[in-house]
C-alpha cells in the first residue's frame, strides 16, 4: 500500500484519506447509525487509512470519530478538522471556541491539523492582526494543535494562502471535471513543502456511480477509481480524500493505491473521462449542501441539480421526473433573493438554473 509523507508534518500517511461527511446522521451522502460509523471508521484503519478529514460543521461526524479513535487507534490516525470564518465582525474568541468545541467533541488532547475552512469567503480576517491566523497559532503554543492548514474552492485564494508559508497542508478540490487547481497550485504546493489534500476526487459524488457511461468501460472498470487513479497519478497530488460509506467503497477505493506507483489512465480511459466531463460541462454542482441552510423555502438545490444531471446526461429522464414531482420545494418557489449564489463556492448561477431545472423537470 502506498504512503507519503504529508508536508511538513513528518507524518507518514496512506495515499488515500477518508472524508468525514458521510459519517454523520442527515448527511445528503447517506445515513449510518453510530455502530455502522464507528465499524467502517475501524475498518478503515485496520486495513491502513490513517488521514481523516472532519469538520465541526458536519454534524456529529466529529464525535463519531473521536468514538472511534479510542482503543489505540488514535496513535496511529492523523486527524484534521476546521471550521470557517462566518463573518468578518465576529470577535476572535469566538474561532478560539471553535477550536476548544472540536477538540472536545472529537475527546481528544489535541488536533494534528487545525484548517481554516473555506477562505474563499471573509479571508481579509484571517490575515490581519489578532484575525484567525493569529488565534491559530496561539492554540499551536498551548498545544491544542499541531499543524494549520488551509481549505479553498478556487485557486487564487489558495495561492494567496500558501504562499504566507503558515500552512503544512491545503485541502482543494481536483478531479477529471474540476482541472481548476492544476496548472498553478498544486505545483506550487510542491515547491513549497505544502501537502495537497485533494477533496471531492469523484467530483462530490458526480463519479461515483457507472450510469450509461458504463458501456464505454470494461466491466470490471469503475468511474470512481478511474477518477482516483486520475488525482493520484498527478505528481503534485499528496493524497486524495473521498467520502465512503460501505466496506466495499473502502475497499474498491484502496485498490488504487495497492501497489508501488498509482495505475495511471489508458489513452481510451482518458478518452471515456473525458467524454462524461464533456456531458457534465465545466460547471456542475458539487453537492455541498452550503446553499441549503441559506434559503428561506428550503430549496435543496444539490437535490434539484443531481435529478437535472440524471435527465441530460445519463437518458433518466422519468425516473428524474418522478423523484422531482415528489420534493417537498421545487425551483419555481424560488424567491430569486439570491442567498444560495452568495454562499455557493463555485459561483454557480443557481436562479438562472432554476427556471431551466423547473421546465425541464415538469415537461
Amino acid at each position: 500500500m502506498q504512503h507519503v509523507s504529508l508536508g511538513r508534518t513528518g507524518f507518514t500517511v496512506c495515499r488515500l484519506g477518508f472524508g468525514g461527511i458521510p459519517l454523520f446522521q442527515g448527511s445528503p451522502m447517506g445515513t449510518l447509525s453510530e455502530s455502522e460509523a464507528l465499524g467502517l471508521l475501524r475498518a478503515a484503519f485496520d486495513r491502513g487509512i490513517n488521514y481523516i478529514d472532519t469538520a465541526l460543521s458536519y454534524g456529529d461526524s466529529e464525535v463519531r470519530i473521536g468514538k472511534a479513535l479510542k482503543g489505540g487507534y488514535r496513535e496511529r490516525v492523523f486527524v484534521a478538522t476546521k471550521t470557517y470564518i462566518k463573518n468578518v465582525d465576529d470577535p476572535p474568541a469566538q474561532f478560539a471556541a471553535d477550536i476548544d468545541a472540536s477538540l472536545e467533541r472529537l475527546d481528544l488532547d489535541y488536533i494534528d491539523c487545525y484548517q481554516i475552512h473555506y477562505i474563499d469567503r471573509n479571508s481579509e480576517w484571517a490575515y490581519r492582526d489578532g484575525g484567525v491566523l493569529d488565534v491559530m497559532k496561539r492554540a499551536q503554543e498551548q498545544g491544542k494543535i499541531r499543524f494549520l492548514g488551509v481549505t479553498a474552492h478556487e485557486p487564487q485564494p489558495a495561492i494567496e494562502a500558501v504562499k504566507t508559508g503558515e500552512f503544512v497542508l491545503a485541502l482543494v478540490p481536483y478531479s477529471p471535471i474540476n482541472r481548476a487547481n492544476e496548472p498553478e497550485l498544486l505545483p506550487l504546493c510542491t515547491k513549497l513543502g505544502v501537502a495537497t489534500v485533494i477533496m471531492k476526487p469523484v467530483a462530490g459524488g458526480i463519479l461515483a456511480t457507472d450510469h450509461s457511461l458504463a458501456q464505454m468501460l470494461p466491466p470490471e472498470k469503475r468511474l470512481s477509481t478511474l477518477a482516483l487513479r486520475f488525482v493520484l497519478s498527478n505528481p503534485n497530488v499528496t493524497l486524495a480524500c473521498p467520502g465512503m460509506d460501505s466496506l466495499d467503497e473502502v475497499e474498491e477505493n484502496l485498490s488504487v493505491v495497492a501497489g508501488e506507483i498509482v495505475e495511471p489512465l489508458t489513452p481510451e480511459e482518458e478518452q471515456a473521462i473525458g467524454e462524461l466531463a464533456a456531458r457534465i460541462g465545466d460547471q456542475p454542482c458539487r453537492r455541498c449542501g452550503y446553499c441549503h441552510d441559506v434559503c428561506p423555502v428550503g430549496i435543496r438545490n444539490a437535490d434539484i441539480f443531481r435529478l437535472m444531471q440524471y435527465l441530460q446526461a445519463y437518458d433518466l429522464a422519468e425516473y428524474a421526473r418522478e423523484q422531482y414531482a415528489r420534493m417537498e420545494h421545487r425551483a419555481d418557489e424560488c424567491l430569486d433573493c439570491g442567498l444560495c449564489e452568495q454562499k455557493c463556492p463555485y459561483r454557480i448561477p443557481i436562479r438562472e438554473r432554476h427556471a431551466e431545472a423547473h421546465q425541464a423537470l415538469s415537461a
